[in-house]
C-alpha cells in the first residue's frame, strides 16, 4: 500500500520510526459491505437524513468474517524497505485474504518450540515459552473439538491496544496487553488460553464455511468459537478455571447491556453492537448444554456444511437447529439465575429464573424448567437432565439453565465454590 494520500482520514498508526505492525485490514482496502461502519443510533441516523434502521443486504454483499476478502487461493507478498534493508514476507494459502507482519527496526528476539517461532521483545523470553506452550495446547484442543486444524506458523508480539488475540493468515497476533502481560498461572493465563482457542476456532469455522459478516454470523465467530475457548480451558485447566472465566464474562455482559448506545433489537440485526461479542460465548455455551456436547458438535458440523453449500446463516441455523431454537438464538438476549441452596436434610434445593430482554430492559421472569448438571470435578461432559427440586448432596455439583442464555451469578451454581474471592484478586 502506498502511504501517500491513503487512507484519507490521516496517518498510519501501524507504521513508525521504531517498527511496522500491520494486519491486512490496516493497509489493504476491504472487499464487501462493512456492517460495523453503519450508523445505528436512530437520532444520529435522523440527523443525516437516514431511515431509523439500516437496510438489509444479501449475504454475498458482506465482507469476509475474517480478513479483507473472502475464502480463495491467495498469494500475499509484503515488502518493507527502510532504505537500509528490505524485508519480504510471502505466503501462499487457501482461506480469507488476511495476513499480519511485525517488523521492528531492531532485530527482535526469537523463541522456538518445534517448528513454531515467536518473535518478541527482550523482556519476554520466559513469557514467550509459556505462550508457545499455550498455543500448542489450545491448537490441539480446537482440532480435537471441531475436527479441523488451522495453520499457525509464527507468533508475533504486537503493540499494546492493537486489538484482540487473533490468527491472521498463519500468523498469531498477540498484542502485549492481551497476552504478554499475563501471569504464569491464575486467571490471566486462563483468559489467554481461552482467547487463543477462540481465535483458532473462529478461523476454522470461517474457513470451513466461507463465512461472511451477514446477519447472525457472530453466532459462529464469537458464540461457538468463544464457547470452544471456554471448553478448552475447562478440559485443560479444570472447573476452577472455567468458573472464574464465567464469572468475569458474566460481569462484562451486564456492563455491555447497561451501556447501550442504540436500541437493542436482537442478535442477528445487532451483530456489530458491543454487547454481542460479550454475550455470544455464554449464550452458545447455554445452547450446547441443552443437548450435550456431542450433539452440539454434530449440529455445528452440519451448520458448517450448510453454510459452505451457500445457505445464509439464518437459513442454515433454521435447518440444523430448527426454527424455534434459531429464533431464540437470533433474537434478543436471555439471562438466567440458577442457584443451589443447601438444605438441612442433606439435599440441595435447585431454583432458577429466566429473563428475556424486551422494551429496553429485562422482562418478567419465568421459572427455569430444565437444568443441565455438569461434572464438577472431575472434568467431563455436561448433560441435560430434568433436575428435581431436591438433589442428593454430593461432594461437588454444578447446575445451569439448559437454555441459550448467560448466567447472571455463576458463583451460586457451584458447590463447593471453586476459588475464594481473595485468591482471585491476587491472580
Amino acid at each position: 500500500a502506498e502511504l501517500r494520500g491513503w487512507p484519507a482520514e490521516g496517518g498510519q498508526p501501524w507504521i513508525s520510526s521504531a517498527s511496522v505492525d500491520a494486519r491486512a485490514a490496516d493497509c489493504v482496502p476491504t472487499l464487501g459491505h462493512e456492517a460495523e461502519r453503519v450508523l445505528r443510533g436512530p437520532a444520529l441516523r435522523e440527523s443525516y437524513g437516514l431511515p431509523p434502521f439500516p437496510r438489509s443486504h444479501l449475504p454475498g454483499a458482506f465482507r469476509s468474517a475474517l480478513g479483507v476478502a473472502p475464502v480463495a487461493d491467495w498469494t500475499v507478498e509484503v515488502v518493507i524497505d527502510d532504505g537500509e534493508r528490505k524485508v519480504v514476507v510471502a505466503e501462499a494459502r487457501r482461506g480469507p485474504l488476511d495476513f499480519a507482519v511485525v517488523w521492528p527496526s531492531d532485530v527482535a528476539m526469537t523463541t522456538q518450540r518445534g517448528a513454531l517461532e515467536a518473535r518478541h521483545g527482550g523482556t519476554h523470553r520466559e513469557t514467550a515459552r509459556e505462550i508457545l506452550e499455550d498455543t500448542a495446547a489450545m491448537h490441539a484442543c480446537v482440532e480435537t473439538t471441531l475436527g479441523q486444524s488451522v495453520d499457525v506458523r509464527a507468533v508475533y508480539q504486537a503493540p499494546r491496544e492493537a486489538g484482540p488475540i487473533a490468527l491472521h493468515g498463519s500468523t498469531l497476533w498477540i498484542p502485549e496487553d492481551e497476552g504478554w502481560d499475563a501471569g504464569s498461572d491464575g486467571v490471566s493465563r486462563w483468559q489467554r488460553r481461552a482467547a487463543l482457542a477462540h481465535a483458532f476456532a473462529a478461523h476454522a469455522l470461517v474457513e470451513g464455511a466461507s463465512l461472511r459478516t451477514e446477519p447472525g454470523y457472530r453466532w459462529l465467530t464469537d458464540g461457538i468459537a468463544g464457547w470452544v475457548g471456554l471448553e478448552c480451558v475447562r478440559t485443560h485447566d479444570g472447573t476452577e478455571a472455567w468458573h472464574a472465566l464465567m464469572e468475569r464474562r458474566s460481569d462484562r455482559v451486564a456492563e455491555a447491556l447497561g451501556a447501550l448506545d442504540a436500541p437493542l433489537r436482537g442478535f442477528a440485526v445487532d451483530g456489530e453492537a458491543d454487547w454481542v461479542p460479550q454475550y455470544a460465548p455464554l449464550a452458545a455455551q447455554g445452547w450446547a448444554m441443552t443437548s450435550g456436547k456431542d450433539d452440539a458438535l454434530r449440529r455445528i458440523a452440519e451448520l458448517r456444511v450448510a453454510l459452505a453449500e451457500g445457505q445464509s446463516v439464518v437459513d442454515a441455523l433454521q435447518q440444523t437447529l430448527g426454527a424455534a431454537d434459531a429464533a431464540v438464538i437470533l433474537g434478543p438476549p436471555h439471562a438466567s439465575d440458577v442457584a443451589l441452596e443447601e438444605q438441612e436434610d442433606a439435599t440441595w434445593q435447585v431454583r432458577g429464573h429466566r429473563w428475556t430482554w424486551a422494551d429496553g430492559g429485562w422482562g418478567t421472569p419465568s421459572d427455569v424448567d430444565r437444568f443441565t448438571q455438569v461434572a464438577h470435578p472431575p472434568v467431563g461432559d455436561f448433560r441435560p437432565v430434568d433436575v428435581p427440586n431436591a438433589l442428593e448432596r454430593r461432594d461437588s455439583v454444578a447446575v445451569f439453565d439448559a437454555w441459550p442464555s448467560f448466567e447472571r451469578a455463576p458463583k451460586d451454581n457451584f458447590w463447593p465454590e471453586s476459588a475464594t474471592d481473595e485468591n482471585r484478586k491476587t491472580q
